[in-house]
């Protein structure tokens, strides 16, 4: 009975119905449902395939070729071009097999007969007679018989045979539709169901703030995501370029500060490996970093001439370098020029990319045109715009540009066609600053840019429309980037001196900023009543939006200058318990008297810990002193940074270790053959550099006077100065004299540092760049001593006592807020003339003044070079006799090597038995063991002797170690 028309076809859209159901057979089969296929071909009564296709694919996969080329010619409805080729590929096949079974002359009858009469693929007949020629040397590897199918069916007609997985493909082509069509698609992994049709939330796009950083002095101009998204590099006007660590969990943490530029860094640029970042300076040089260690491995450039762009070759082995008169330069990583173009091949901007394949150098020739220049042959091609060019960007597949335009507006640009895509990106404002924008999201489907008026805005690529807007910064925003792995997260650089880190809402429900990896919170504020309540709906609220919930039962409520009871009852808001003090927060005890020394005992009880007695009888003096200077003199450094320790316990922490480097233990005590002070002593000095803790903690207290100088926005600086009201004080006013607590005795360390003859201002100096954060009459910047001090009546007349060196120098020469009448009626004239001799030697730097440490080349801060100055100081007041510390062999080496070579023992002495433990606290049978003795000893005396003839046994531990002291000593010279 012949099938209805309604039955012929199926849906909405005119589907035929064979067609479909031959689709579903040929899925089924290529997934291995061989019964399955049978079954439906028969409830259904259509075939997958043809009897004649059957029997002719049924051939092939047996290699029967001669049966194949008489089938193929039974299928119908194929043209004689598709014959052609198809017999060509299987007579190929035929070929390699004969020649695989060695049957050189049957594989050149089928060449010759077969083959080169069908008249077509000349140069593939070509190759197979090479083959021929080379059938002894070469081994033949046919083709699967499978994969032959396979290319036969590419040119059959899909009526006759249905494409490989075509029903996989149309699938396929249908999500990519849907992706597509999502406006908010930005998921790489996902589970993808065909179910249900696919949907994306806003909330995938990087639209929120989760970090804020602050690194940079000044304006950040530009910044960059590493290849594999692992790292960060940002550039700003303060001369400073940053790498960063970017975290599984999308936080990103400070790496290297790259320094060394002396002009801005305008944009830095990643290798392909991803193992080194170009840096570039404004019309200065470009230099090549390490990523993993920060240092300096190669600076490019040319005399009289600055960089304005650099960027890498694909192999990662030329860089490639724009410079100011124009001209581009391609150097290899050791510097040598290897070609130059000239002309006008780059402008002021520091845009310069270069293809996939290393062929094309893009840059920005003039004002309106983008250059494509192939390195090779020299030829140019022109991308030309109606308006200037501000920035480009290049996409990852290095395929198509964006084109950021002075007239508020983004082009995108096929560069393989130089045709520009019919699309506009537009609302954002860009009319006086470099504004970049970059490429986003899986494949690229999204657009971003920054703007002037302070946002972020991102578009989708194939329609223009505005996705987002991202709010935050508060100044103009220069650079964005997408994160190249992570398609939520997105990076942008500003004119407000940050780079904030954007993630999409889901991604910040999974790895909450600061929450992830927290164990311990501490929330400050006023006492009262309502301020714990909103606390407790804090919490809550926190716990019903992240689904991570507050441990009460380990949490307590603290009240300062509060009663007890009153504690107690406001914890029961919480559900928790009142804490007291004082009590232990990080390791740190809060609220404890630390000039009391019972607070001290967790520090003496770790040095008694890690002080057993078996360690000291086991230890050989080397191991030891080891001991003391690497493991024991770093113990109590972390109660050390934050507290000075009274002399008390800094005298039983060196009693401590003064005990244990000379074997003894708190019951029995052992001679102790030279003074502390000179043990301590550098070794330069004849000592053996055990640094005292004392001057340790100095050094570690005194770091916090460098860094509150050098750290002003940190949030424990700002605290600090308003705590002591420090704003606007000279920078030598460190502390409010009526406060009391931990600040205060770490500034009270400078009377301490005056004992000593050091004053604070010799260790550090400040270096003038813009005059803008350093006082005029109050800092010590010229000289050693204020201006205030040095020209009193000058500083009386001074209106503007809290003036800063700019304030002073606005309009490029100095100015004083006061009268020439003023000045003579004082009699300020001389300190006048006299101050504006110092002045001339003044020359202001681009930059933000900085501090620098004298004690260190580098002008940064170090505990040890405090601890060196420190020493130098002290040991200048003692009179140190010149030690030199020797190894000598132990006993029983020593008898082993005579009894070797046959020679007589050293002394007359029986030969001594196995020493029994423990050995004498200067000398052990296993180990190597230190000796040391004044240089040169007095006439005629030598200590080991005297101590062997008079049978010291508090000294000797026994009668061998007296008989090997007496061997020693006939050795020992005496001057």
């Amino acid at each position: 009975m012949a099938e209805s028309y309604v039955d012929y076809f199926i849906g909405t859209k005119g589907l035929i119905k064979v067609e479909f159901v031959r689709l579903i057979l040929e899925s089924l089969h290529t997934l291995g449902y061989k019964k399955s296929v049978e079954y439906l071909e028969e409830e259904s009564g259509i075939a997958l395939s043809s009897s004649e296709v059957k029997e002719f694919t049924q051939h092939i996969l047996n290699g029967n070729w001669e049966e194949s080329l008489n089938s193929l010619k039974k299928i119908p409805a194929i043209d004689e071009s598709a014959v052609k080729s198809s017999s060509f590929i299987i007579l190929e096949q035929k070929f390699f097999d004969l020649l695989n079974e060695d049957d050189v002359e049957k594989a050149l009858r089928t060449l010759r007969k077969d083959i080169s009469s069908l008249s077509i693929n000349e140069n593939q007949v070509r190759e197979l007679s090479s083959f021929l020629l080379l059938s002894n040397q070469r081994p033949m590897n046919p083709k699967p018989r499978s994969e032959v199918l396979r290319d036969l069916k590419k040119l059959f007609p899909p009526k006759v045979m249905i494409p490989e997985l075509r029903l996989l493909h149309l699938i396929h082509q249908a999500l990519d539709y849907q992706h597509d069509s999502c406006p908010f698609h930005n998921s790489v992994h996902e589970d993808i169901s065909l179910l249900i049709d696919h949907t994306c939330g806003k909330g995938l796009i990087p639209s929120h703030t989760s970090q804020i950083l602050r690194h940079h002095y000044d304006e950040v101009w530009f910044l960059e995501f590493s290849h594999n998204g692992r790292f960060l590099a940002t550039s700003s006007k303060d001369r400073y370029a940053y790498t960063w660590q970017v975290s599984l969990s999308g936080s990103v943490q400070f790496k290297h500060q790259l320094s060394g530029h002396w002009e801005s860094v305008s944009c830095v640029s990643w290798s392909p490996d991803d193992s080194q970042l170009l840096s570039c300076g404004v019309e200065e040089v470009v230099r090549r970093w390490d990523v993993f260690t920060g240092g300096l491995l190669f600076v490019y450039g040319k005399n009289n001439l600055g960089t304005i762009s650099c960027s890498w070759s694909p192999d990662g082995q030329r860089v490639f370098t724009g410079f100011n008169d124009q001209s581009i330069t391609m150097w290899d990583l050791n510097g040598n020029q290897l070609q130059s173009w000239t002309g006008q091949k780059t402008r002021m901007i520091s845009d310069l990319q270069i293809t996939s394949d290393g062929n094309f150098i893009i840059s920005i020739c003039q004002e309106t045109m983008i250059l494509l220049l192939n390195r090779e042959s020299g030829e140019e091609k022109i991308i030309k715009e109606d308006h200037n060019i501000v920035s480009f960007s290049l996409s990852r597949d290095k395929k198509f540009l964006l084109v950021s335009l002075v007239n508020q507006e983004i082009h995108l640009w096929d560069i393989e066609e130089s045709r520009r895509v019919p699309v506009n990106y537009k609302g954002h404002k860009s009319t006086r600053f470099v504004v970049k924008a970059c490429f986003g999201g899986p494949e690229d489907i999204y657009v971003a840019s920054g703007s002037e008026d302070s946002r972020v805005f991102i578009w989708r690529r194939d329609t223009g429309e505005i996705i987002d807007k991202l709010e935050g910064h508060s100044g103009a925003v220069n650079c964005v980037c997408w994160n190249p792995r992570n398609p939520e997260m997105l990076a942008s650089a500003s004119d407000d001196g940050t780079v904030r880190i954007w993630h999409s809402v889901e991604w910040m429900k999974v790895y909450e900023p600061g929450i992830e990896y927290q164990n311990d919170a501490l929330f400050i504020g006023q006492w009262s009543h309502s301020n714990l309540q909103n606390l407790s709906r804090i919490l809550k609220c926190f716990h019903a939006s992240s689904g991570l919930k507050v441990n009460f039962h380990k949490s307590r409520v603290f009240g300062v200058g509060v009663p007890d009871t009153e504690t107690s009852d406001w914890a029961k808001i919480f559900g928790c318990e009142a804490g007291s003090f004082p009590f232990t927060y990080l390791g740190v005890p809060i609220g404890a008297n630390m000039n009391l020394k019972k607070n001290w005992k967790p520090i003496l009880d770790k040095f008694e810990a890690k002080l057993s007695t078996w360690k000291s009888k086991t230890f050989s003096f080397g191991g030891r002193l080891t001991s003391i200077s690497s493991v024991l003199g770093n113990l109590p450094t972390y109660y050390l940074s934050l507290f000075k320790a009274p002399i008390a316990i800094t005298k039983e922490l060196e009693k401590i270790r003064r005990r244990f480097l000379w074997g003894g233990d708190k019951e029995k005590k052992k001679i102790h053959w030279v003074s502390w002070e000179k043990v301590s002593a550098r070794k330069s000095d004849g000592g053996l550099g055990v640094a005292p803790i004392r001057s340790l903690n100095t050094g570690l207290l005194v770091k916090w006077w460098w860094r509150l100088k050098c750290e002003k926005e940190a949030l424990w600086a700002k605290t600090i100065k308003g705590i002591h009201n420090l704003h606007g004080k000279p920078h030598d006013y460190l502390v409010n004299k009526n406060s009391h607590g931990v600040w205060q005795n770490i500034v009270s360390e400078k009377k301490e540092i005056n004992k000593l003859g050091v004053q604070m201002n010799d260790i550090f100096k400040l270096s003038i760049k813009s005059g803008e954060n350093t006082l005029f009459w109050g800092d010590k910047w010229l000289g050693m001593t204020s201006l205030k001090d040095k020209y009193p009546v000058l500083y009386n007349l001074e209106s503007r006592k809290t003036c800063t060196i700019a304030d002073r120098f606005y309009d490029g020469s100095f100015s004083g807020h006061w009268s020439s009448q003023e000045i003579e009626e004082e009699d300020g004239a001389q300190q006048l003339e006299s101050l504006m001799t110092d002045l001339e030697s003044l020359e202001f730097q681009p930059g933000e003044d900085q501090w620098q440490c004298i004690l260190d080349s580098s002008g940064a801060y170090s505990v040890g070079a405090l601890r060196h100055k420190f020493d130098q100081l002290l040991n200048q007041h003692r009179e140190l006799p010149s030690y030199k510390w020797h190894k000598i062999s132990p006993i029983k080496r020593e008898w082993q090597r005579r009894r070797e070579h046959k020679e007589p023992p050293v002394s007359a002495a029986p030969t001594p038995p196995p020493p029994p433990p423990p050995a004498s606290p200067l000398f052990s049978y296993y180990s190597l063991t230190y000796m040391y003795y004044p240089h040169p000893l007095p006439m005629g005396i030598n200590p080991l002797s005297d101590m062997a003839n008079k049978n010291d046994h508090n000294n000797l531990a026994d009668v061998n170690t007296k008989a090997a002291f007496g061997a020693l000593a006939e050795k020992l010279p005496v001057s």
